[in-house]
């Protein structure tokens, strides 16, 4: 597949069942090509027509979902890569259903949704086309589908080198969350919601159950149901951070009173020092930070 060419498959004589666009982000970890060739064949082989695009350059995935008369919009790519398609997709007043190849690193809505990887059993789920609601919250004005918060994973996603994230995946987040343990100079968070203040090291704002990756962070919400969950985490410390991690490994964090768990509708976070804030896996400036739920929904394919 040459990265800088579009391509266009088309369906077979006959009736046209859907058509088809599959959005790819190219620079995204564990892109592969050969999986969207074998998919868009698939689709072809139910009357499908499809149409490949490799995003180039920053915001080109948005400019095709807002422009696209599809029925079905795909993403390939990782968290950041669909909520660029996502967001994009919510300005519109009639939208396409969504469906996402879980390429990327952390994936966490492919997880989340429970979505599969083999080319044959993607393009059948297209077809098939059954939805569910996807749901989101807004942070700072940003629609976010996974999960906004600030502190230390804020601080790493800000620091962790684009290359070297692409090149290590996981391991290079876990390189620098031991060195961030280690020396950095943590800052309390002021956390107001539902009328009450809270004092903590880190805040995390979610959509989903799960967490980087398929770590289970909590289990009462999903990103197909309404609704935000808030997760404090107390402790800046390295053995605190190192405790926090194990929690979230063996999916105790509920338990755990390093944590504390609250649903949310509105949040406002302030800080001392400005401290680091990311959505959906992308550095989103600094505090304060503003959260709130959102109200539109689109429609993702999932099983």
């Amino acid at each position: 597949m040459d990265k800088n060419t579009n391509s266009m498959v088309d369906a077979p004589q006959g009736t046209i069942k859907k058509s088809v666009v599959i959005i790819a982000n190219p620079t995204a970890s564990r892109f592969n090509p050969e999986c969207l060739t074998k998919v868009a064949e698939h689709l072809q082989q139910h009357n499908c027509k499809v149409k490949l695009k490799l995003s180039q350059r920053t915001g080109e995935t948005a400019a095709l979902c807002r422009t696209t008369n599809a029925d079905v919009v795909v993403i390939a790519g990782g968290d950041v890569s669909f909520n660029e398609a996502a967001s994009a997709l919510l300005e519109r007043r009639t939208n396409p259903k969504l469906a996402l190849i879980p390429f990327g690193t952390g994936n966490t809505l492919g997880n989340e949704l429970c979505l599969p990887h083999d080319p044959k059993t993607i393009a059948d789920l297209i077809v098939a086309g059954n939805s569910q609601p996807l749901y989101h919250g807004i942070a700072n004005g940003r629609a976010f589908f996974a999960v906004a918060s600030c502190g230390f994973d804020a601080e790493i996603v800000h620091l962790l080198p684009y290359r070297l994230k692409r090149r290590l995946k996981k391991i290079a987040y876990l390189a620098y969350a031991i060195k961030l343990g280690l020396f950095r100079r943590s800052t309390e968070i002021s956390v107001e919601t539902g009328g009450e203040t809270y004092r903590a090291a880190s805040a995390l704002i979610t959509n989903c159950s799960h967490y980087g990756g398929g770590f289970t962070l909590v289990r009462e919400t999903s990103a197909t149901k309404k609704g935000l969950v808030m997760v404090l985490l107390h402790s800046n410390s390295l053995w605190g951070l190192t405790c926090s991690a194990a929690k979230l490994i063996t999916g105790k964090v509920a338990k755990s009173p390093l944590f504390t768990i609250l649903p949310v509708e509105h949040v406002v976070i302030n800080s001392k020092r400005p401290t680091a804030v990311q959505i959906d896996g992308e550095p989103y400036g600094g505090t304060p930070l503003h959260v709130e739920t959102g109200h539109a929904t689109l429609q993702i394919i999932c099983p």
